[in-house]
């Protein structure tokens, strides 16, 4: 074994240096969570380029922009320039690349914002039918089928209109791929050039993602397939856990490995996590073992209603904080310590399943003092605007004809100087949106044009917009926690009917819905606390309410759990008293 081979496997598990040795052949990676699956594609990168394998050969697909970035930044520490080759990045951005290589018209992507609009003014209906709309669009094209019933004419008219508007949508970065992949000569020339292809997150990728992979690979790429189907949640995206499973039909002969070991979370919240997913059927088996300690016990705590939970939280993370309020100084002498470094505010995190879960709480951290952001804002809400100002202004120079050939004519920096020097620009506006471009692309905006920088900001999700550096407590769905991680975790409304989602309702997959119950445990190191109200709010109307089935099989030993107590009742009586 050379030199360079030993620092590419150091430091490595068995099951890693297995993942990174095993080099021919279709492998299956089930890599359960906090597994270091991230440095193991990274290593096996680093050996395909050591034993020869050419790096511009080789495809790894993220399943968003973010991990795309820090995958990125770690091979080039690992490999220097010749990481640069690889690509890295989402199976959209590959599309993207296609599409770029192999047609001569310039088109722009046209963002979910866009497409409601665009359907609003189409069809001259409202925007929540609009919304709707988008959504059956996106999920008939993610399928991979053509419409049919009452989406066909609505769909057939957004095409139309989007070709006339020289437009695509995010799905349409894998679908005009698969079409211009129909041409063999085409096809041949993208499979005589790709000889290894890692899928990472491969249990959420839909039917034209994988169709759009199969094509790639043919029968001689070598796929090495990563992710875990205990953690599939976009199955209303269209994505199927069932290519994850029959990987072994659609690849004869691979291999598999699974790495179980989890540097995450502590033993506490792995038993807990375990106990909850073991009761899927649709899985693979595998024991996962924790490597820290077993860290304090999962708290489940009943709360009366929205306000005491978010109470319960604000006081929690105060707690950990020191005591922001007054009140809170006044008590220093009964605080609790806690192991490990000082808490900051990004180690807190606070999920739930339905957005409209965040008010409640957002109230009762600002009560406290307590910084907080909902995912989705922040540098995601950047994009949106950098995008939003870059069309305004340009409307404000260049006709509706003229705009698209300038954006792609002009590059940013230079465009930027026409938009300051013309006189009708808001100059607030440009410095705003020229920061904003300067945080998000670095100095390679300067060489972009306006039309590819446009494009480029339109493959941002959500999940992208996280930085881990901003001192606030974080927000968030349990779809978007997927891929973060946090010291602590309060996952709110651990109720029947919120998890699951739409209990007692036949269509509702309760798989999904406990592997993303999964997902939100497993985002915790060392603290998980889950919250169920004993009343809560529907359709604005006080109601009962139950703790989740899934808190059932948690196993007590893991356990500690927490009542807080109703607020007593004041009678009329003293009440009526007070005013004397």
């Amino acid at each position: 074994m050379t030199l360079a081979t030993l620092s590419i496997i150091e430091n490595l598990n068995e099951e890693q240096i297995e993942i990174v040795n095993r080099i021919r052949g279709p492998l299956l990676v089930a890599a359960g969570p906090g597994s270091g699956k991230t440095l193991a594609i990274i290593r096996r990168v680093a050996m395909l380029i050591q034993q020869g394998v050419p790096a511009q050969s080789i495809i790894a697909v993220t399943f968003t922009n973010r991990a795309a970035k820090e995958m990125k930044e770690r091979l080039s520490v690992l490999m220097g320039d010749t990481s640069e080759k690889v690509f890295v990045g989402t199976l959209h951005l590959l599309g993207l690349r296609i599409i770029q290589e192999n047609t001569t018209k310039r088109f722009l992507i046209y963002n979910r914002s866009e497409q409601i609009g665009l359907l609003m003014s189409l069809l001259q209906i409202s925007k929540t039918k609009a919304m709707d709309l988008v959504d059956q669009i996106s999920y008939t094209k993610n399928l991979n089928i053509g419409p049919s019933g009452q989406l066909r004419e609505p769909f057939e008219r957004y095409q139309a209109a989007m070709m006339e508007q020289r437009a695509l949508d995010f799905d349409d970065l894998i679908l005009k791929p698969l079409e211009l992949l129909d041409n063999p000569d085409l096809l041949q020339k993208y499979r005589d050039n790709i000889h290894h292809i890692i899928v990472d997150e491969y249990q959420d990728i839909n039917t034209a993602q994988y169709r759009l992979l199969r094509l790639l690979a043919g029968n001689n790429a070598t796929v090495c397939a990563v992710g875990d189907p205990d953690q599939a949640i976009y199955a209303f995206r269209g994505a199927d856990v069932e290519n994850f499973l029959n990987f072994g039909k659609d690849f004869v002969g691979a291999a598999e490995v699974t790495l179980s070991l989890n540097y995450r979370c502590s033993g506490s919240i792995v038993r807990a996590s375990d106990g909850v997913i073991i009761h899927n059927t649709r899985r693979i088996k595998k024991e996962v073992k924790a490597v820290k300690g077993d860290g304090p016990m999962i708290v489940i705590a009943s709360v009366p209603d929205e306000g005491a939970e978010g109470e319960f939280i604000a006081r929690e993370i105060d707690a950990r904080l020191g005591g922001l309020r007054h009140n809170s100084l006044l008590h220093t002498g009964n605080q609790k310590e806690y192991p490990g470094p000082p808490f900051c505010f990004s180690d807190f995190a606070v999920i739930f399943r339905t957005n409209n879960q965040a008010e409640a709480i957002e109230e009762k951290l600002a009560a406290f003092g307590i910084p907080c952001r909902v995912l989705g804002g922040g540098s995601a809400e950047n994009r949106r605007e950098v995008t939003c100002n870059m069309v305004s202004l340009l409307k404000q120079v260049f006709t509706s004809e003229e705009m698209r050939d300038q954006l792609f004519a002009i590059r940013t920096s230079d465009l930027l100087d026409i938009l300051t020097k013309n006189g009708r620009c808001n100059i607030d506006q440009i410095t705003n949106t020229t920061n904003h471009i300067r945080l998000i692309f670095g100095d390679a905006w300067e060489e972009m044009t306006a039309g590819d920088m446009v494009n480029e900001l339109n493959l941002f999700a959500d999940q992208d917009g996280f930085d881990p550096r901003a001192e606030a407590v974080n927000l968030m769905t349990l779809h978007m926690a997927k891929g973060l991680e946090f010291r602590s975790i309060f996952i709110s409304g651990v109720e029947d009917g919120l998890i699951p989602y739409g209990a007692g309702n036949g269509s509702v997959d309760i798989e999904e819905e406990r592997r993303l119950f999964y997902v939100g445990m497993t985002r915790a190191k060392e603290e998980l606390f889950l919250i169920y109200k004993r009343t809560g709010l529907v359709y604005g109307k006080k109601t009962k309410r139950s703790p989740s089935p899934f808190l059932s099989h948690i196993p007590e030993a893991c356990v500690e759990r927490i009542t807080i107590s109703d607020r007593p009742r004041k009678s009329r009586s003293k009440e009526q008293m007070k005013l004397f």
